[in-house]
């Protein structure tokens, strides 16, 4: 099931700050969800979850590169300003320090990726016991 979020959709401010929303909401959802004993009907479930999560987290990366690219080209065309606040006080250094924690949280994203991915292989060759027996 989605939620009917169309890739090839508007990009307008609105409704890229909506789908973040979106994101957050789901993730927010799925850590409730899944602690509960009957979020699953058996391992094909979790390997389901672990493949959409796995997904999520391979698109990430680009998603952020492309808001650190957004913000050195409005900083390149001398539209962005600083407030005064805040550990930087130049445009430059503040966009600097952006771009190298997106990146490094690039490569952390990347490192979860290929463990969840790990995961749902290990998941794939789990199936639920009929009898309900243990062992």
């Amino acid at each position: 099931m989605t939620t009917g979020l169309n890739p090839d959709g508007p990009r307008d401010p609105e409704s890229v700050l909506s789908a973040a929303g979106t994101l957050s909401a789901a993730v927010r959802y799925l850590a409730r969800a899944t602690r509960d004993p009957g979020a699953f009907d058996g391992p094909f479930g979790v390997f389901t979850v672990l493949l959409d999560v796995e997904a999520a987290l391979a698109g990430l990366p680009q998603v952020l590169g492309q808001v650190a690219g957004w913000l050195d080209g409005q900083y390149a065309d001398g539209r962005i300003t600083m407030d005064g606040g805040g550990e930087f006080p130049s445009p430059v250094l503040a966009v600097m320090a952006v771009q190298a924690r997106l990146e490094a949280a690039s490569g952390h994203l990347e490192t979860a990726r290929g463990m969840a991915a790990s995961a749902a292989d290990v998941t794939s060759h789990m199936k639920k016991r009929e009898d309900g027996g243990h062992g």
